[in-house]
C-alpha cells in the first residue's frame, strides 16, 4: 500500500511538473500555443480511453 501511494505521489509530481513547464510553453507562444496544448490534451485523454 505504501509502495503504491509512493509511486501516485511521484506521478503527481510528475504530472504537475509538466503542466508547470506546459504553462510556461504556453505563456511563451500565445493563444497557439494554447490551442495546440488543448488539442493535444483531448488526444491524450481519448488514447488513453482506448487503452483502457
Amino acid at each position: 500500500m505504501v509502495l503504491v501511494l509512493g509511486i501516485l505521489a511521484v506521478i503527481v509530481a510528475i504530472v504537475l511538473w509538466l503542466a508547470k513547464a506546459a504553462v510556461e510553453f504556453v505563456w511563451s507562444f500565445g493563444g497557439i500555443g494554447l490551442i495546440v496544448l488543448i488539442i493535444g490534451l483531448v488526444l491524450l485523454s481519448r488514447g488513453r480511453r482506448n487503452a483502457l
